[in-house]
């Protein structure tokens, strides 16, 4: 079904193709058996919702093959993010510093007896495929990220499919090291990522707490865009770069997302189809996970003979004829 949600779903699928291979390939036999009962698994899912699109016309927003080299900053957010699994934030990464160097002043003498080609080779039947659905499915992001969805985040919630992985080898690792180091280690590791952890997730349960969090935080409850709009727009066609955030606060449900292209020609077609219609623009400030959709400072050049209402999170525009 990840298939169905995002292109890097395909990766978790060729892994699976290739531990088979790998697996099965000593007997032609099994090894068709095997790949006949993945594919059928695989087509079950994806072979219906083919056929419902196709007949109920529902657009794919499928992406452009085309090269973009892959910004620094963006890989650096990916491996901060892979840290934040261990150590939550930069003072949870200061915690887990201090107390690992005490830990290997405590136990250098065994450390240093330890071969991390034995901890790899105990448990690499055991682990091999999740290792393997990893590395593949985080190619297949960069692939992703380069090729076919220039605007796919590195966030925590894209590589989520991957961290129940990365639990399981964190646990074998923790229990190799808890039999060649000390018994102690057992349990004194998990409490200090624990503690690490909670110095990011106690303020977010504290937000949470306080402000609430996604759709249902108070700066989207107690938008004064979304409420101007409530009061003043009630049945008007929308255009928005978020279409959830007013159907959730309004009774409005002509709403429609923004335009994805950026190209001149589109956005003056858009532009005046909005005037024939009498639609409103409204663009959110706080919705910043929408990066594929036009940026607001081309909305507001695109509309700048217009009266464009402003507030402190966003803008809505009433173009007139």
């Amino acid at each position: 079904m990840s298939i169905l949600v995002r292109y890097a779903g395909i990766g978790f699928a060729g892994a699976y193709l290739m531990y088979i291979v790998h697996k099965d390939f000593k007997s032609l036999r099994i090894l068709f058996s095997s790949l006949l009962s993945f594919f059928t698994a695989l087509l079950i899912p994806i072979v219906p919702w083919f056929i419902y699109t196709r007949l109920n016309d529902v657009s794919s927003h499928d992406r452009k093959f085309s090269y973009e080299l892959i910004p620094f900053a963006k890989l650096q957010e990916m491996f901060f993010n892979f840290g934040t699994w261990i150590f939550g934030n930069m003072n949870g990464l200061v915690f887990m510093a201090v107390a690992f160097s005490f830990l290997v002043l405590i136990y250098r003498k065994r450390l240093k007896k330890i071969k991390l080609k034995d901890f790899i080779l105990r448990n690499w039947r055991e682990f091999r495929l999740p290792f393997i659905l990893s590395c593949t499915y985080f190619l297949f992001i960069l692939f992703s990220a380069a090729f076919l969805d220039h605007a796919i985040p590195f966030s925590n919630r894209i590589f989520s499919p991957v961290y129940p992985f990365f639990l399981i080898g964190l646990g074998l690792f923790i229990t190799f090291l808890s039999r060649q180091v000390s018994f102690r280690l057992y349990l004194l590791l998990p409490l200090l990522i624990l503690i690490s952890y909670s110095f990011r997730s106690i303020p977010v349960y504290s937000d949470h707490y306080k402000d609430g969090s996604g759709f249902t935080s108070v700066k989207f409850s107690e938008s004064p865009t979304i409420q101007y709009l409530r009061k003043n727009y009630p049945n008007k066609i929308i255009y928005t770069n978020d279409v959830f955030i007013p159907k959730i606060f309004t009774d409005n449900k002509k709403i429609k997302h923004l335009p994805l292209s950026a190209d001149s020609a589109d956005l003056e077609k858009w532009r005046s189809n909005i005037k024939d219609s009498a639609a409103i623009v409204i663009y959110l400030d706080s919705v910043n996970w929408r990066n594929y959709i036009i940026k607001k400072y081309k909305v507001e050049n695109l509309f700048k003979d217009q009266n464009i209402k402003r507030f402190n999170d966003g803008i809505i525009i009433k173009p007139e004829k």
